[in-house]
């Protein structure tokens, strides 16, 4: 008997941790379908994906079209003076 309440008690846990987790996926699944849809009506494309240059500033160092990476080497390879210091 005390087998049968213990799993009873496992039984009634579990479902209701489960059931927690499928209600949280299904409400994770509605937002990605309403941004998506939202996503369909309107886009210009990726903002900050590629600067903005006005000629007027631009001094020609190449710091616009530059990405570094975290270990101080721009992507051509060149390394940097304040990722030395």
């Amino acid at each position: 008997m005390d087998t049968l309440i213990a799993f009873i008690v496992a039984a009634a846990l579990t479902l209701f941790f489960l059931r927690k987790h499928f209600k949280g996926l299904k409400d994770r699944d509605t937002k990605a379908r309403e941004a998506a849809e939202k996503g369909k009506l309107f886009s210009e494309g990726p903002k900050a994906q590629h600067p903005h240059i006005d000629n007027a500033y631009c001094i020609g160092c190449a710091t616009c079209t530059t990405v570094h990476h975290g270990d101080g080497q721009s992507q051509h390879g060149r390394r940097h003076a304040h990722a030395d210091a």
